[in-house]
């Protein structure tokens, strides 16, 4: 029995040494068996928080980790090596789509390059962490830098873009720069001169009596307002409002009165009437012209005959006989 109970020991240390290396295994060569791709991305500003295993994400989702930074030390930059697993990516919406290898996983990404594709630094949190996020920056277009400095054919290069931090702090620079240009003391004397200025010219004895004459005007304002409102009060203006509408009425009855008139009027009539008329009167008129030469001549000989019996009067006056003996001679000239 104590034979038997050692082998099944044995047998169970055995069982479990070789389940622990499977595992061990499995852990260390799973990564074997995702199809990944290779890339790298170079910064030329701070990388702090950034490190080996920091998410590499694309528009959000995880896709892949950093496997190495590097120190550029030409040119100043820091290059990171990074790895994406294709099974996160499908060219469309069937689930088959899949990237096969790195090669047509490159000529996706050169493409979306073209379209503003970028590597960017972000803050995962508030922890000073960060990670590398992988979206459109920039307007589509040919990218400005190249790396050409690379020379790892099994790397696709991917430009980098100015963090968000970055350009906050180089805009608060700016900002600073700015604000130290301005000349403070220069400002602050001409402020004082202005001041001093402005107290001399309110102290000035024009502006004291415009002031006194505004205050008086302001006064006469007042009164004249309260007397308005004392004289056009509510009422009287509600009393002219109805006397007005009152003699538009009797102008709107006098109209329609006059429209009716006019309507039962026998205008074409009276027109006719008017026209013989005024015929009559200028035949009138022609025959008055014509006859105006008879009647002068026929005054004169009226005035003749009213000198010749005046003559006639005065003679009988003067000698009655004559009427029956006739007119004395005239007595001759013994001369």
């Amino acid at each position: 029995m104590g034979g038997v109970s050692k082998f099944r020991v044995g047998l169970f240390m055995i069982g479990a040494v070789a389940l622990l290396v499977a595992m061990l295994f499995f852990l260390g060569m799973s990564d074997l068996f995702v199809h990944k791709a290779h890339l790298a991305t170079l910064f030329g500003e701070s990388v702090q928080g950034l490190a080996v295993g920091s998410a590499v994400k694309y528009k959000g989702v995880a896709v892949g980790t950093v496997d190495d930074i590097v120190i550029q030390v030409d040119d100043k930059r820091i290059r990171v090596n990074m790895s994406v697993e294709l099974n996160t990516f499908r060219k469309s919406q069937s689930p088959g789509a899949l990237f096969r290898n790195q090669e047509e996983f490159d000529q996706f990404l050169k493409k979306e390059i073209f379209e503003g594709l970028r590597c960017r630094l972000e803050y995962a949190g508030i922890t000073g962490l960060r990670y590398v996020e992988l979206d459109y920056y920039v307007p589509p277009g040919p990218p400005a830098e190249k790396a050409t400095e690379l020379n790892d054919s099994s790397t696709l290069f991917i430009p980098s873009s100015p963090s968000a931090f970055k350009d906050i702090a180089k805009s608060l620079n700016t900002s600073l720069e700015r604000i130290s240009r301005i000349r403070f003391e220069e400002i602050s004397d001409n402020l004082v001169n202005s001041l001093s200025d402005i107290n001399r010219l309110l102290a000035a004895p024009e502006i004291r009596d415009t002031l006194q004459h505004l205050n008086s005007m302001s006064v006469n304002l007042d009164r004249t307002t309260g007397s308005i409102n004392r004289v056009v009060t509510e009422e009287r203006l509600q009393k002219i409002a109805e006397q007005t509408e009152q003699s538009l009425q009797a102008i709107q009855m006098l109209s329609d009165r006059i429209s009716a008139d006019a309507d039962r009027a026998d205008l074409p009539a009276c027109a006719a009437a008017f026209r013989d008329a005024a015929s009559v009167i200028q035949e009138a008129a022609a025959a008055i012209a014509s006859r105006r030469q008879d009647l002068a001549v026929t005054m004169e000989k009226l005035g003749r005959a009213l000198d010749s019996l005046r003559e006639l009067t005065d003679m009988l006056n003067q000698d009655p006989s004559a009427l029956v003996r006739g007119r004395r001679q005239p007595a001759a000239d013994p001369d």
